[in-house]
C-alpha cells in the first residue's frame, strides 16, 4: 500500500543571524563605551563614534541590516550606558535618537548609486556630506531635548551640540569605513607590496586616529572639524 509522505519543514539556520547580532551588539557596545568614557562632565559626548560605525557597518554589510541586527545595536547602546550608571529612561531616549540617525543614513545610502556608497567618484563627496547632514539632523531632533533633562541646557543648545558632534564624527569615520580595502587585502600587500593606492586608502584611518586623540585632549568636537574636512578631501584626490 502506498502512503503519502510529508516533507518536514526546513528549519531556518539561525546561527549566522545570531552571530551577526552578537557582532553588531558587541561593536556598538565597545564604541558607545568609548564615547561615554570621553564624555566631558556636564554635557553630551563630543567624541561619539558608535553611530557612524553602526551606519558604516550596515552599509558595507547589508545582511547585517535586519530587524535582529538593528535590535542588537539597540541592545548594545542600552547596555553600554546602563553599565556606566545611566538612567534607564534617559538611556532609552538617547538610544532611540542614535538608532534614528543611523537608520536615516542607511535608508539614504540605499538611494544613491553603489559607486557613491564607496566614494569612487568626486560627486560621491557631495552625497556623503548631504547624508551626514541628514543623519545629524535626524539624531539631533530626536535626542536634543535630553540636554535639558540631563544638564539643564535649553533645547536649542542641545540640538546644536548634537548636530555638530554627529556631523563631525560622521564625516571623519564614514569615509574610513566605506573605503577600507579589507583586512585580507591588507595582509596580501603587507609588507612587501605596499602601493601608493593602498596607502591612500589607509591615510584616512591615520587621520582618524590622530583626530580622536586631539579631540580627547582638547575636550570638544571643534578639534575634529578641520581634520574631518581633510578626511573628506582626501577621498577626492
Amino acid at each position: 500500500m502506498l502512503t503519502a509522505t510529508r516533507e518536514l519543514p526546513v528549519r531556518p539556520d539561525t546561527e549566522p543571524q545570531l552571530a551577526i547580532a552578537l557582532i553588531v551588539a558587541g561593536i556598538v557596545f565597545l564604541a558607545s563605551f568609548f564615547g561615554i568614557l570621553t564624555r566631558p562632565v556636564g554635557f553630551l559626548a563630543a567624541v561619539w563614534p558608535a553611530n557612524a560605525i553602526l551606519l558604516g557597518m550596515m552599509v558595507r554589510n547589508p545582511s547585517y541590516a535586519t530587524p535582529l541586527g538593528w535590535l542588537a545595536a539597540f541592545v548594545g547602546y542600552i547596555v553600554a550606558d546602563l553599565s556606566t550608571g545611566g538612567n534607564f529612561f534617559v538611556t532609552l531616549w538617547l538610544t532611540t535618537a542614535n538608532i534614528t540617525g543611523a537608520l536615516t543614513g542607511y535608508l539614504l545610502f540605499r538611494l544613491v548609486p553603489e559607486s557613491d556608497r564607496w566614494l569612487q567618484r568626486q560627486s560621491s563627496v557631495l552625497h556623503l556630506f548631504a547624508i551626514c547632514c541628514a543623519v545629524a539632523l535626524a539624531a539631533s531632533i530626536a535626542g536634543g531635548g535630553a540636554a535639558r533633562l540631563l544638564f539643564g541646557k535649553d533645547f536649542f543648545s542641545g540640538i546644536t551640540f548634537w548636530f555638530i558632534t554627529e556631523l563631525v564624527n560622521s564625516l571623519i569615520i564614514l569615509p574610513v569605513l566605506l573605503t577600507f580595502p579589507g583586512f585580507r587585502r591588507l595582509r596580501e600587500h603587507w609588507p612587501a607590496g605596499l602601493s601608493p593606492a593602498l596607502f591612500q586608502h589607509a591615510l584616512p584611518a591615520l587621520v582618524l586616529v590622530a583626530s580622536v586623540g586631539l579631540a580627547i585632549m582638547l575636550g570638544g568636537p571643534g578639534a575634529l572639524a578641520v581634520e574631518a574636512m581633510k578626511v573628506v578631501h582626501s577621498r577626492r584626490d
